[in-house]
């Protein structure tokens, strides 16, 4: 796999996750971004899992950024830079001790994800390897992100 099938191939799979987990979301966990998402209304809440994975495969073929977010954004109403600001800024404890969903592992994950877009964007293949590798390591609430990604397999 040459380096920009390897990114496209990551963003995709981390894009599909991304949605999954923000579908999670709550008023309180961000009220602005709330009231402009379309979770509820549009079904994706409750169907999250099913949706992302979809959607992942809906989009397995395109080569562009856009069009691999287009499908999230279209159901959700958020923007990949929402997403992140969802992850970053939204109170994802809610008076607990521990993260259940969201917070600061997938603010993380969230912002790694717009750098892979922006490789990918301006063709800056060479970087790639070194960002995937870093991929590699992030972690969400509960263990690496790469290991999530056999839950897309059908």
């Amino acid at each position: 796999m040459d380096e920009k099938q390897l990114a496209l191939d990551y963003f995709r799979k981390l894009v599909s996750f991304l949605y999954r987990e923000v579908g999670a979301m709550k008023p309180e966990n961000h009220k602005e971004l709330y009231a402009k998402a379309r979770m509820d209304k549009s079904g994706f809440a409750i169907a999250r899992k099913e949706l992302a994975k979809e959607f992942y495969y809906q989009t397995a073929s395109d080569e562009s950024t856009q069009l691999i977010v287009q499908p999230y954004q279209e159901q959700t109403g958020l923007s990949l830079e929402d997403v992140y600001r969802v992850f970053e800024e939204g109170d994802w404890l809610l008076g607990r001790r521990s993260y259940s969903y969201g917070g600061p592992r997938w603010a993380m994950i969230a912002k790694t994800t717009l750098e892979l877009n922006h490789l990918i964007e301006t063709g800056d293949w060479e970087k790639v390897p070194d960002l995937v590798e870093e991929i590699k390591t992030l972690r969400h609430n509960n263990g690496l992100i790469v290991e999530k990604f056999r839950e897309l397999e059908r």
